[in-house]
């Protein structure tokens, strides 16, 4: 019987987060997330070394500190050495980034300054392409429809009891040349 490292929990985990972010797993451990009281939050099994995701079970609440455990066979680890603490979710939303140039083949836009929980809406003038719950910090959203050269985009946060965020714009959608995969001006 091996003692195993001990995973890390990573931040910010925020009240309304839907998933938790281990580092540390080796593939095939049954990966516990608990309250340092032990109601366990979330688990589920790593199908691979180094980070698994895990859907919350439990309501997070704040000031709750977060540590986790892994599992393989007999082999197991202690808590995490740091835990890591259930904050509230900001009072008002920050305006949501678009990271990549678009161009008329994207299918889907990269967003950051995210709050997880949060519902992430992205539209093309007044028509809705996507609403997402928002995972994680920075995520791929993906878009319901095609988007049309010189266009832009809009993204919006909301969240129950917040004040929500103001509008990020992306830049005009680039004309793409396929065969030599160069962006054009238009």
């Amino acid at each position: 019987m091996a003692v195993l490292a001990p995973p890390t929990v990573i931040g910010p985990l925020l009240e309304t987060s839907p998933l938790v972010r281990v580092d540390g797993v080796l593939s095939g451990a049954k990966v516990t997330v608990s309250a340092q009281g032990g109601a366990v939050h979330a688990d589920g099994t790593a199908t691979a070394n180094g980070t698994v995701v895990l859907a919350v079970s439990r309501t997070l609440v704040v000031g709750t500190t977060l540590v986790a455990t892994q599992q393989r066979g007999a082999d197991s680890s202690g808590p995490s050495v740091h835990g890591c603490p259930v904050v509230p979710a900001p009072r008002d939303l920050p305006r949501p980034v678009f990271e990549a140039v678009l161009n008329q083949c994207s299918e889907s836009c990269l967003l950051s300054g995210l709050v997880p929980g949060a519902v992430v809406t992205v539209k093309r003038g007044a028509t809705v392409l996507a609403t997402e719950t928002v995972q994680t910090p920075r995520q791929w959203v993906r878009l319901g429809a095609s988007v049309s050269v010189g266009t832009t985009l809009s993204a919006t946060q909301s969240l129950p009891g917040v004040t929500p965020s103001p509008a990020g714009w992306s830049d005009q959608v680039t004309l793409v040349d396929i065969e030599s995969g160069v962006a054009k001006p238009t």
